[in-house]
């Protein structure tokens, strides 16, 4: 049988356990999984913008979605 590979990879990131509950509510919202809406954030985000050089300032331009959901609560 041929090696065969998957078109995906597992990571594991370390996110502030507030913007994870944050992201499932907004994910439960639009009712789906939390993973499922990361993805589509992130490929939305790399389809339409260009990477950050470097920086939390330039991580969150990028992902305003990200943005948004902490500033609803936390006043960013």
């Amino acid at each position: 049988m041929p090696n065969l590979k998957s078109g995906t990879k597992s990571i594991s990131i370390r996110l502030p356990v507030d913007l994870l509950e944050k992201i499932k509510v907004e994910a439960n919202r639009r009712d789906v999984l939390y993973p499922s809406l990361i993805k589509a954030w992130l490929r939305e985000s790399k389809r339409t913008r260009r990477m950050p050089k470097s920086g939390c300032r330039a991580v969150g331009n990028m992902f305003p979605e990200f943005t948004s959901i902490l500033s609803k609560e936390s006043g960013l």
